[in-house]
């Protein structure tokens, strides 16, 4: 696998990376004492969306900007980004 990116937030560590097809996987990591960890997961893009991941009745939505959680159309969390890392 090959990293498509990284990005931090408050709460979360999250990579995304290609498989040898090409898909691109969410991996993702909580911090603090409740650490957990997410993935993989398939992830694809959606032009001025972002990465985004379903898993279940879930969705992340990753921008350079933010983290955004939603469970069906209710927006749960949403977290900037702190750090991050892009493949050029």
């Amino acid at each position: 696998m090959r990293v498509e990116g990284y990005f931090e937030t408050k709460n979360f560590f999250i990579h995304l990376c290609y498989d040898s097809n090409n898909d691109i996987w969410y991996y993702g990591i909580a911090k603090g004492s409740e650490a957990e960890a997410i993935g993989p997961l398939y992830t694809y893009t959606e032009e001025g969306t972002g990465y985004v991941v379903e898993n279940g009745d879930y969705t992340y939505i990753v921008t350079g900007l933010s983290l955004s959680i939603y469970e069906g159309n209710k927006l749960l969390q949403e977290e900037p980004v702190i750090n991050s890392h892009h493949r050029e």
